[in-house]
């Protein structure tokens, strides 16, 4: 399949931007003290963070995805603000209305779309401890159009710092020094810093700083180099050395020294026949992945209604020897998330059947069932790989597709999964949804209105359903409130076909 074209510079430019606003949007839910709410484009709550859920004693996983009006008592005005607003809203709870000294901080995300931070102060909190310097930067940050020059004295640039690689040079040493190093790259880091500007630790190994430019250049050519000496002082110079060094500062505690009297083993050596072994294995993996796409054919299936008639779609995945070779990598730590042209193999196979089919004479095209893993959709390489293959199609071909979300899991995040839906609606005809067991607690069927949703018919769900057929049925009544269609897939008896249409009244099967 290739890798997709770069993006032109600006646009570059401006995803990066997008991808640290959302860095430094997440440190601020987590480092600011008071209570915050999180809006999205839809009017739905899209994140609380724990400070406001444990104050107000907030059942955070059944708010997630709900109208915002279910948790605050906004008016119109205040609810489709588009400039920051001071405000006094009500927090709804289940022992009442709590009223709130509150901040509306509106985020345009592109020239539609508008989601709302909502900062609240409850009333036995005490005084209001209000935005420190570093929330105010971010915030600022975040709420300027990310492809334009910010005006004359507006906050400046955040940028964020990564060391992972230390953790990864120090392997297992890492939980034992972890904190004295992002100590030492703390205080290297305030060092480089002017007056007034601030940072804050947001993750295992990463930092988000706050700069006065409002240059995106300066300010990014800074970050580099500060990450540069963090990583010089702290590594040394790994590739002479062969090892990974402190240093003198942050000596690594050394290993208690041999019983017996041999020499030293001259430092790098394992290291280096780790490294070759490495490079060998990396070298085997991306020929096994090439010929896998080379070699790789689709099947598709019938999808059949009940009583065996013919629905007009068919389910398209790899064939025996291409799931046999995709099962081989996983094995070796290929999955779709580390490696996305393979989780997007069978949508690139049916892309190139549809294109072999649509201009034959007098085709009867069926529609496509085609999965596409969540945990692809969900890392940004996948979804921008997946977006590169499916941006080119013509509205003909989008007609003859049902993209459909495989491996929700009970942990899938809701607020996640709808965005994701959303994303790639525009390109098929309807959006379909396959989850693990019986568990559709990530679905907002409301918002995401899927098409159908896949249950895998396993042995395993077999028995449960013969012990508990009542969670199948709900599922199903649920289901079919919001106009979706049950799809079972996998292998049956003619009794348990039976079962599964007459009493279940599953709408679709495939074997």
């Amino acid at each position: 399949m290739g890798t997709p074209p770069p993006l032109p510079p600006e646009a570059e430019k401006i995803d990066r931007r997008r991808q640290e606003m959302a860095a430094a949007l997440s440190a601020v839910v987590r480092h600011v003290r008071d209570g915050i709410v999180i809006i999205d484009e839809a009017d739905h709550i899209a994140s609380i963070n724990p400070h406001l859920a444990g104050r107000a004693a907030l059942d955070v996983a059944a708010l997630i995805g709900r109208p915002a009006s279910d948790l605050l008592g906004w008016s119109e005005l205040e609810a489709t603000t588009t400039e920051p607003l001071p405000a006094r809203i009500d927090l709804i709870t289940e022992s009442g209305r709590l009223p709130c000294e509150a901040r509306i901080l509106p985020i345009s995300r592109n020239e539609r779309d508008i989601l709302r931070i909502v900062i609240l102060h409850l009333p036995e909190a005490g005084a209001a401890s209000g935005l420190g310097d570093f929330e105010r930067r971010v915030l600022a940050a975040l709420g300027r159009n990310l492809d334009k020059t910010p005006p004359e004295g507006v906050s400046g640039q955040i940028e964020v710092i990564v060391v992972d690689a230390v953790k990864q040079r120090l392997g297992p040493r890492w939980r034992v020094v972890a904190e004295r190093v992002m100590t030492t790259a703390a205080t290297m880091i305030s060092q480089r810093l002017d007056p007034g500007e601030t940072y804050a630790r947001i993750a295992d190994t990463s930092f988000v700083v706050a700069f006065k430019t409002t240059s995106i250049e300066e300010a990014a050519g800074r970050a580099r180099a500060i990450a540069a000496d963090i990583l010089h002082h702290l590594l040394g110079d790994a590739e002479a050395a062969g090892i990974a060094v402190l240093g003198s500062a942050d000596p690594l505690p050394e290993a208690a020294p041999a019983e017996t009297g041999s020499p030293p083993v001259p430092a790098g050596i394992l290291e280096a026949r780790i490294a070759a072994g490495r490079d060998q294995y990396q070298q085997r993996i991306a020929a096994s992945i090439a010929r896998l796409l080379r070699e790789a054919r689709l099947e598709t299936r019938p999808i059949l209604r009940r009583g065996g008639q013919d629905s007009g779609l068919v389910l398209s995945e790899p064939d025996v020897p291409t799931r046999e070779g995709l099962a081989m990598l996983r094995q070796a730590g290929v999955f779709p998330r580390t490696h996305p042209e393979t989780g997007l193999l069978p949508f690139a196979l049916t892309i190139d059947r549809l294109y072999r089919m649509i201009d034959g004479p007098g085709a009867q095209i069926p529609v496509h069932v085609v999965p596409v893993p969540l945990i692809l959709l969900d890392d940004r390489q996948g979804l921008e790989q997946f977006l590169a293959l499916a941006r080119p199609l013509p509205e003909a071909l989008r007609r003859c597709l049902i993209l459909m979300i495989s491996d929700i899991g009970r942990e899938s995040a809701r607020p996640r999964l709808t965005d994701l839906a959303r994303r790639i609606a525009p390109f098929c005809r309807r959006v379909g949804l396959a989850i693990d067991g019986l568990e559709d607690g990530a679905i907002a069927y409301d918002d995401i209105r899927p098409t159908g949703l896949r249950i895998a018919w396993t042995p395993a769900l077999a028995t449960i359903v013969a012990r508990e057929p009542e969670r199948l049925r709900r599922l199903v009544e649920k289901a079919h409130r919001h106009h979706c269609l049950i799809l079972a897939q996998g292998s049956m008896t003619p009794e348990e076909r039976s079962f599964l249409e007459d009493r279940m009244t599953i709408d679709l099967t495939v074997d």
